[in-house]
């Protein structure tokens, strides 16, 4: 059973689960009225975050995963769990950002400061495909940064200050690491076989997650995020009613298993 510590229970789900989960429609209205209520300080409420389910589930895409909880209710089957109370989603990070303009990205510190004379015309490549296949199978090892999107929880006092978004980011965590492991490991195997594969470099993986600075920016600090990079965002922007910072923050993980490792 997939279940969570306190009183919640989670799915981790990729697209084309998500697609016939009846869960689907109240959590494309969780992430919108999300969007909303948590930005308001930033936000007109003009733009929903998604226009439609095939958007929410273009975000998802070939390679991520939606982790969604759910209070507890005794009885249930995971179909029955229809009112999702968080959400995030995990995928490889995608360099594009949808509705916004050609905007250059400014170093920072990691107080989210201003860094002069700093210089880095160096563009960064980020794999949003596995670089190889093993039979039928796409080796998801060959992406190491990966970016939480659609980060969403219930507008409700009783799910306040529980780390909700927080607790949905670690178990994705957990559960890329495990699929990561798993490809290296059937690497491994293959090779043994005589296979002729590009062994797997192993290394940390990155998140490299963006947020409104001005609203969730400290959350995410805490959080063990760093910024290292920040978008000065004119008003009008995505519904913006004043200028705010799009920062780009990181974190490494590591994904270790003895299975993988002895």
């Amino acid at each position: 059973m997939l279940k969570d510590r306190d009183d919640f229970e989670y799915l981790i789900l990729d697209g084309d689960q998500l697609r016939e989960h009846p869960c689907r429609e109240p959590l494309l209205k969780l992430v919108n009225k999300a969007f909303y209520e948590g930005g308001q300080a930033i936000y007109s409420g003009s733009l929903s975050r998604f226009g439609s389910l095939e958007e929410l589930f273009s975000t998802v895409g070939d390679h991520g995963r939606c982790c969604i909880l759910f209070r507890r209710t005794p009885g249930q089957t995971t179909n029955d769990w229809t009112d999702p109370v968080a959400t995030t989603m995990l995928r490889p990070f995608r360099e594009a950002i949808v509705g916004l303009p050609d905007i250059k990205p400014e170093p920072v510190d990691a107080s989210g400061d201003m860094l002069t004379d700093v210089h880095d015309d160096v563009k960064s490549e980020y794999c949003e495909q596995p670089a190889r296949f093993k039979g039928n199978t796409q080796d998801i090892s060959s992406i190491t940064v990966w970016e939480p999107v659609s980060v969403a929880v219930k507008h409700d006092p009783s799910l306040l200050h529980k780390g909700l978004a927080s607790r949905c980011l670690a178990l994705l965590e957990a559960d890329l690491c495990a699929r990561v492991n798993e490809a290296k490991l059937a690497t491994r195997r293959q090779e043994a076989a005589g296979a002729d594969h590009t062994r797997c470099e192993a290394g940390p993986l990155t998140m490299r997650l963006r947020a409104t600075w001005e609203i969730t920016g400290e959350y995410w600090s805490r959080r063990g995020f760093t910024p290292v990079e920040v978008r000065r965002v004119p008003a009008g922007v995505w519904g913006a009613k004043v200028p705010f910072r799009l920062m780009t923050m990181t974190k490494m993980i590591h994904c270790s298993s003895d299975r993988n490792d002895a």
